[in-house]
């Protein structure tokens, strides 16, 4: 018996059939579900069931997305955690490094100013400029603005000379050192920490809960994936596109003819 045959009882689920018909029942429209889906009008519905687990398409593409979309949340916090990790780790090897790799001089600190964005957030800037010598003995003047936290902003006035780390033969790569440090003692916010778990505990719910509604334990699989490459993109990727960032807003050019070498 095909499901247009059957009756408003019969056309269920159990019968391998689904009801679409739009008011009172109508068995023209009572259509096959196949693995899980029937077609209404040129448009596809999918049909969970957990009790087919993944046996069926629609169970799996249901449990794929749903762990994908948990592992976004739940990959927020490890991602954010990874990348605090790598940037004090490398601002600590910028304050650290020998002179040979890592240099040091005084910048002039051109203006401050507070930049206000969406949602009336604000950041703190500074403008500045320094001399750097090339190992080849050439002398290049390097401006750049650079975000500083509060407590750096209010320690320094415009004209004031302001220490910098640079690497050398590459110092449109450089950090203020007092800012350097202040990023490195203070860490992520605990509010910001407690936010991260709520997103993170969240996706991991939503990828649970795919496996409740459809069986299928491949979201916990999916979820693993992303959670995975979000992380890598916070321990490898993050800081690197910030700093490219950051360099947008450098310039390095020559020195001028006789123009006289700062302190080293």
């Amino acid at each position: 018996m095909t499901c247009s045959q059957c009756t408003e009882t019969e056309c269920s689920r159990t019968h391998g059939c689904i009801d679409h018909s739009a008011k009172d029942y109508d068995a023209r429209f009572c259509l096959a579900c196949g693995d899980g889906c029937s077609l209404v009008a040129g448009e596809t519905m999918l049909v969970l069931d957990p009790e087919q687990g993944c046996s069926t398409q629609a169970n799996v593409i249901a449990a794929l997305l749903g762990g994908a979309f948990g592992g976004i949340f739940a990959g927020v916090l490890p991602c954010c955690m990874l990348c605090n990790r790598t940037q004090s780790n490398q601002l600590k090897h910028m304050l650290s490094a020998p002179p040979g790799e890592v240099k040091r001089t005084q910048a002039v600190l051109k203006r401050k100013f507070i930049t206000t964005g969406r949602e009336n957030s604000s950041a703190c800037r500074f403008d500045v400029e320094f001399q750097a010598l090339r190992q080849d003995g050439k002398l290049y003047i390097v401006s750049g603005s650079m975000t500083v936290m509060s407590p750096v902003y209010d320690m320094y006035q415009e004209g004031a000379q302001v220490e910098v780390a640079y690497v050398y033969n590459q110092e449109s790569e450089f950090v203020i050192v007092e800012n350097a440090k202040c990023l490195i003692n203070t860490g992520l916010p605990k509010v910001i920490v407690c936010i991260f778990c709520t997103f993170s505990t969240a996706g991991v719910a939503c990828g649970l809960g795919s496996i409740a509604a459809t069986g299928c334990f491949l979201s916990i699989l999916s979820l693993a994936f992303v959670v995975g490459l979000v992380s890598a993109w916070g321990h490898f990727l993050c800081v690197k596109v910030q700093r490219c960032l950051d360099k947008t807003s450098v310039t390095v050019s020559p020195a001028a003819a006789g123009q006289v070498y700062g302190a080293q």
